[in-house]
């Protein structure tokens, strides 16, 4: 053997032999070459590895709305991050997501893509799991496989950056699509983007409620500043708060570590992608980011740490998302070259933050002041202590950290080179007031027939105030509710849920008049989800363990089949916890099958290992039964608790069958 790792053996007699390398902790590519001599062979080389292989998993590429239906390079959404590890002995390698513009299918129909890449690691290094790096939506279908029915237990680690665990607010959503009804969005081209919503996430998260077992988690998110973001990264940044508030660009940090389970958090001052800004999780200024810096080195590279940040636990809920700051009503439109649009918005005075985004061409963004003063680039140039102007391509924003009250005038004009269709534009101000809009409807889900209930809050004391509701539907259609006053600032109006399945849109607008006699205008977003009616379950339940070989009196698995009707056949999933006579939690399973129309039936697998886990017997009930519609975005399609109990099992009866060996003592 030579000093840099060659191995010669001579003196062999002429025949066919088989090279097999082995070294304690390590796997090679190939196991094993066949070589026959005569004549002499040469380079017959292997590739050993020490370390699991490291998949990337990129994330959304559906933005901008009107880009390239090609799906995004998965090596170009790490920067320089993947060669490092390169570098530091990791093979690499990547999933390639289904997303684009165009379209973008369901988390769960992006899994099969992530389970080919980590079968290729595996297949290249002969090592057994994998790590996954994972950005943004790729943190939700890396959960989606190794939280799902099919994990073949083959992850080693989790790294989520920008992940929205606990989902997106309606708002943000919205002034991306240029103000697009988001049940149409979803329903036409981008059936994830409502799984990103935290209605989305609510559902989502009841389907994998516990962490995979053998996987360590780490979750990563962003506090970026204000500056250096980028203007679309500021201009979301007025949708999430003027003060000091919490998110990476596009998703909130607390949604972005809001993960449930004792895992490792790491809070940076990154912004989600180069599309929110220069300081990214996987690029800074030109060089390593802080991610990879203090987090992916030490724990990856250089092993002298196994967390990124702190080990502490959290709870998945929905209060955890943090309130929007106040803004205006998002209004959106159609500009044609040479037009000229004025929105007039009354403000109350402080910081404010002007936004105005555009599909294609270019667009002239001026201000006009309660004193008539002209606010342009030009003005904002020589002004800097007054107001900052940015623009990129098709955004612009004007920031004051302090202005006068009053009426202000936010002025577009089109371009010549807008196409003869028209560009379509949404404007918006965001600002801290005392004067605050909150809404909310009395349930996520609904099945059409049902009567809704939507609430809004105005705190602030306005001397007047009306409140209306635009209900927008994944077909397209739309109806306007009055909220009526109740009192205490808050108001409420009712309606009947259309027979139209999807997604639907509530935009709730407030005006009136505050206490200062000011003029106001207050709006935010809210989502829900409307039932198809396609499965039913039909109240009939069983139960049958199954054994972990033939004869065997240990299981390996609880089977328990729920009866449904289905009047659609398609894609179905049914999700349910097993829990003790104390209620204590058991095991969770999860199913996602074709069915066909008429009478049939769905079985759960509660897996044996984490009934032994539980230390608890049965009989089991079972509860928390989700049944949802994936024919398209997942969509509610009937929930139940304590429907059915099971049989009475000795949780040791589902432990691993043990050998015993004998033990032979003997006089020497």
């Amino acid at each position: 053997t030579d000093g840099e790792g060659n191995y010669t053996l001579g003196g062999l007699a002429a025949g066919t032999y088989t090279i097999t390398p082995s070294k304690s902790g390590w796997t090679f590519s190939p196991v094993s070459r066949t070589v026959s001599v005569p004549p002499d062979a040469t380079g017959k080389d292997f590739t050993g590895y020490d370390k699991p292989p490291i998949v990337f998993v990129h994330g959304w590429g559906g933005f901008p709305p009107w880009g390239s239906c090609e799906w995004p390079d998965p090596d170009e959404s790490f920067q320089s991050v993947d060669d490092y590890l390169r570098a530091a002995g990791y093979y690499v390698a990547y999933a390639r997501l289904e997303t684009s513009p165009c379209y973008t299918p369901p988390l769960i129909e992006n899994v099969p893509h992530l389970g080919n890449a980590i079968a290729l690691a595996k297949a290249a290094t002969n090592q057994p799991r994998v790590i996954l790096i994972a950005h943004s939506m790729g943190g939700l279908v890396s959960r989606a496989y190794i939280e799902g029915p099919d994990y073949d237990e083959d992850v080693a680690a989790l790294f989520t950056f920008g992940s929205p665990h606990l989902g997106v607010p309606a708002d943000p959503l919205v002034f991306l699509f240029n103000g697009a009804t988001l049940g149409q969005v979803c329903k036409d081209y981008q059936p994830v983007v409502c799984e990103f919503s935290t209605v989305g996430m609510i559902l989502f998260n009841h389907d994998h409620p516990t962490r995979a077992a053998g996987v360590t988690y780490h979750v990563i998110s962003g506090d970026a500043p204000f500056s250096p973001r980028s203007v679309l990264g500021k201009a979301l940044y007025g949708l999430y708060g003027l003060l000091p508030r919490s998110d990476d660009g596009l998703v909130q940090t607390s949604s972005g570590t809001g993960l449930s389970g004792m895992l490792d958090r790491f809070v940076t001052d990154e912004a989600h992608g180069p599309g929110s800004g220069p300081r990214s999780y996987f690029i800074r200024d030109g060089g390593p980011s802080t991610s990879y810096m203090q987090c992916l080195k030490p724990v990856l590279v250089d092993r002298t740490s196994t967390n990124c940040g702190s080990v502490s636990p959290s709870q998945i809920t929905v209060q955890a998302i943090s309130a929007l700051p106040e803004h205006t009503p998002l209004e959106h439109g159609t500009l044609l070259a040479g037009q000229t649009v004025t929105r007039t918005i009354s403000l109350e005075g402080g910081p404010i933050l002007f936004a105005a985004q555009w599909q294609t061409g270019s667009l002239t963004v001026t201000l006009v002041d309660p004193d008539g003063q002209v606010i342009d680039p030009a003005y904002a140039a020589s002004h800097p202590e007054v107001v900052t102007y940015d623009a990129e391509a098709t955004v612009a924003t004007y920031y004051f950290p302090n202005t006068i009250a009053g009426r202000w005038q936010l002025v577009l004009e089109g371009g010549g080179d807008i196409p003869p269709e028209g560009s379509v534009y949404v404007t918006f101000a965001a600002f801290e007031s005392a004067l605050r809009l909150t809404g909310g409807t009395d349930r996520n889900w609904y099945a059409p027939g049902a009567t809704t209930t939507i609430t809004a809050s105005l705190s602030g004391s306005p001397a007047s105030a009306i409140v209306t509701a635009t209900v927008l539907y994944a077909d397209g259609t739309s109806e306007t509710v009055s909220l009526l006053p109740q009192g205490g600032g808050e108001y409420q109006a009712t309606f009947t849920v259309p027979n139209v399945p999807g997604y639907a849109e509530v935009r709730l607008v407030a005006t009136g008049i505050t206490a200062g006699q000011i003029p106001f205008e207050r709006g935010t977003s809210l989502v829900f989800q409307i039932s198809s009616g396609s499965v039913a379950l039909s109240g009939v339940y069983s139960d049958v363990p199954q054994p972990r070989s033939a004869g065997s009196s240990s299981y390996q698995a609880l089977l328990v089949t729920a009866g449904i009707e289905v009047t659609v056949g398609g894609e179905v999933g049914l999700s349910a916890d097993l829990v003790d006579a104390e209620g204590q939690f058991v095991a969770h399973a999860l199913t996602i099958e074709e069915v066909a129309a008429g009478n049939g039936s769905s079985t759960l697998r509660f897996d044996g290992d984490d009934i032994y886990a539980s230390q608890r017997s049965g009989p089991y009930t079972l509860t928390n039964l989700l049944l949802t519609d994936h024919r398209g975005v997942p969509l509610v399609l009937a929930e139940a608790e304590d429907v059915y109990t099971t049989a009475a099992y000795d949780y040791r009866s589902f432990d691993r069958e043990k050998i015993y060996l004998p033990l032979v003592l003997g006089n020497r």
